[in-house]
């Protein structure tokens, strides 16, 4: 599955009984998310976000909007919570009767895996 179906579909997921984490919710996907609001949001210290932002992460480092400050989007930040979290969501079995629900119900979830 691909984030962008993942995304337009969260709330007929949730409807569906799948559960998903709630930093999904919290930021819209034009907001501005820098180390110290994540920090925040997460209750984590600013060097915890700072290591998100590595590249040596198994699932790949979170994307930063400028090079000189670790800050991003709320769209880049759900993006890579999904690659992150894509694999235990896909081994749900609530997932994949929803996947297999929306599949037969809507034609933009063709590629569930």
């Amino acid at each position: 599955m691909k984030f962008e179906m993942f995304s337009s579909n969260l709330d007929k997921l949730v409807e569906l009984g799948v559960v998903v984490p709630d930093y999904y919710f919290l930021f819209r996907d034009e907001d501005v998310l820098t180390v110290d609001k994540l920090a925040e949001v997460f209750e984590t210290t600013q060097s915890t976000v700072r290591r998100w932002f590595n590249p040596g992460l198994r699932h790949g480092p979170l994307k930063s909007r400028n090079p000189t400050q670790y800050s991003c989007t709320g769209r880049d930040f759900k993006e890579w919570c999904f690659n992150r979290d894509i694999g235990k969501l896909s081994k749900s079995s609530q997932f994949q009767t929803a996947a297999t629900y929306l599949k037969a119900n809507n034609s933009s979830f063709s590629e569930i895996p």
